[in-house]
């Protein structure tokens, strides 16, 4: 059957270099929650905000690391703010639902081999061991999370929890991210593929990846046709019953690209697939894989 002629992939399409916080969805949740006095975020400790409300708590917190850490030194870095962050939260009863990590020189690779993506792995790790109880929880414990790259010299991370935990859901096109193999570095990226939290599905960092591997290189349209294939996967994992077109279900989407060049591309691509979607941004940054 034809399709009609093809969108030209001369979009024009806003996109900007990513900015270390979460897509503003999460502070439109926040907003529609029932405010907990203050209302504007609060320092609670170990250079964490806390931004609160009656069901949601949003914590942030930065770290600068040194120009060139070593691996073991960045590793530890990691662990030592991800201990922080489980201690706030546990102050308040709270649960993880999406964490955002913003990782500098994410691909910058490290003297002990691997890279630092790898070595934030190592750290994220042996805090969620002991945040969650060892790799035995991690399947019913992780949230969903992404890990992108920033410039400059701090580590961000963000979490988003709740008072009740959340469903953590895998996809069945690819291996949990917790089961990887050693190809991936010595200690595998631990996350949910997404987290159900009431009627809401949060949708954590998804690729050109089946199985554990990565697909369609120098393609983007066939990497965008791939990923999308992975979300609609998520959605349809999620619900009881199937519906015919799981993207429909989408509400916002943020697009992470290597190449500004590609945008008008993936446009054409989502417009295609999801095309009720409006509230979708664009961003330029380096991913966890090349």
């Amino acid at each position: 059957m034809s399709r009609g002629p093809q969108r030209s992939q001369s979009v024009l399409v806003n996109i900007s270099p990513l900015r270390p916080e979460p897509p503003a969805w999460v502070t439109d949740l926040l907003t529609e929650d029932r405010a907990v006095p203050p209302q504007v975020p609060v320092e609670v400790g170990d250079g964490i905000t806390s931004r609160r409300t009656e069901r949601l708590t949003l914590l942030c917190a930065g770290v600068r690391q040194p120009a060139m850490p070593a691996g073991a030194a960045f590793a530890d870095l990691v662990g030592r703010l991800y201990r922080s962050l489980a201690t706030a939260l546990a102050e308040q009863c709270r649960y993880p639902l999406r964490i955002w990590n913003f990782v500098p020189g994410i691909q910058t690779r490290m003297n002990e081999g691997g890279d630092r993506y790898m070595a934030f792995n190592r750290g994220r790790f042996a805090a969620y061991c002991d945040w969650f109880g060892g790799p035995d929880a991690f399947q019913m414990a992780v949230p969903t999370s992404s890990a992108v790259g920033i410039t400059g010299e701090t580590l961000w991370v963000y979490i988003l929890a709740a008072d009740v935990p959340g469903i953590p859901i895998e996809n069945p096109r690819q291996v949990s991210s917790y089961h990887y193999s050693r190809r991936y570095g010595p200690r595998p990226p631990c996350f949910a593929r997404a987290t159900k939290f009431d009627s809401l599905l949060l949708i954590g960092g998804t690729a050109s990846i089946l199985g554990e591997h990565s697909f369609h290189a120098d393609d983007i349209g066939a990497q965008t046709r791939e990923t999308f294939a992975n979300i609609e996967a998520l959605i349809a994992s999620s619900l009881p019953e199937v519906p015919s077109r799981p993207l429909d279900a989408l509400r916002n989407l943020r697009v992470h690209l290597l190449d500004a060049g590609h945008a008008g591309a993936v446009q054409a691509i989502l417009e295609d697939l999801a095309p009720a979607l409006s509230d979708v941004e664009f961003v330029q940054a380096p991913l966890c894989r090349a």
